[in-house]
């Protein structure tokens, strides 16, 4: 049954969509320019000093503990997701430092990390009240987002204790379940899913037997034939492409050209999201 959205809901999200669409504008540059040097840490901190005082300025009637709408828990769930990826591009090892990794790495990692345990959080308390069968679809990107920083928690290097360890592969593992359930009504989710499997599968990441049903599907050799059949699209990915081009880039071709479709990319063969032939 369709609800009103409180209007509260409504301007809050509006107020974070344009600082959302600034950080954008940021990380995202023109394709003209290059990526492979992140923006400056000042620009960073000026987007984050908004984004704390946009929660800071939420009405009471917004707080989580007295407000567990889906709406409210997403809002909130949005909010930490944009810290962590607008903080991300820190986080890489690269092998000869520049003037905007140095002092700020660790910042960016804090950063990260708190995002994460409030994110992860907020999904046990949306999964807890509502379930994930009705969730609007962006729960997927948010989840998708939990889900690789657990990944990222539990690599080779992390220097974590067993319980540490434990717990972040019990949230990874949550998330999972959580976007398995979406990609029920959320088909498109169900190409997200094989990205973490094969992230998974390539991992150091030892999967207990009950998770092990979780990746068989979307590790097994038909799935692209499966998704093929099952993912009918009727929009081009790509809107900018002519309209010569839109047959060849709707999502269920584009499937068709997925041979081994992973996280990882390469120039070459079909292990990675470079449109292999085969299927």
């Amino acid at each position: 049954m369709l609800r009103e959205i409180p209007v509260e809901t409504f301007r809050a999200t509006c107020r974070l969509a344009k600082i959302e669409n600034d950080c954008s504008l940021i990380m995202f540059r023109p394709m003209d320019e290059s990526l492979d040097t992140p923006p400056q840490p000042e620009h960073i901190e000026g987007l984050y000093d908004r984004l704390e005082n946009w929660e800071k300025s939420l009405p009471p009637s917004l707080a989580i503990d007295r407000n567990r709408l889906p709406e409210n828990l997403s809002l909130r769930m949005h909010y930490y997701s944009i810290i962590i990826r607008m903080f991300n591009p820190f986080l890489l090892e690269r092998s000869e430092p520049t003037n905007w990794t140095k002092g700020y790495s660790k910042r960016a990692r804090n950063a990260v990390h708190k995002a994460q345990r409030e994110l992860l959080h907020l999904i046990k308390v949306y999964g807890a009240n509502h379930g994930w069968k009705d969730a609007m679809t962006m729960s997927f990107h948010m989840l998708n987002v939990a889900a690789f920083g657990c990944l990222d928690r539990l690599a080779p290097g992390s220097l974590l204790s067993d319980v540490e360890a434990d717990t972040w592969y019990a949230d990874c593992m949550m998330c999972i379940r959580a976007i398995r359930e979406i990609s029920n009504t959320f088909l498109v989710a169900q190409a997200g899913l094989r990205t973490l499997a094969t992230a998974v599968d390539r991992s150091s990441v030892e999967l207990l037997p009950e998770d092990l049903v979780l990746f068989e599907l979307y590790l097994s050799h038909g799935w692209t034939r499966t998704a093929v059949e099952t993912i009918h699209s009727h929009w081009p990915l790509d809107l900018g492409v002519g309209m010569h081009s839109i047959e060849h880039s709707r999502l269920s071709v584009l499937i068709k050209k997925w041979g081994k479709l992973s996280a990882e990319s390469n120039d070459s063969g079909s292990d990675s999201l470079g449109y292999s032939d085969s299927i």
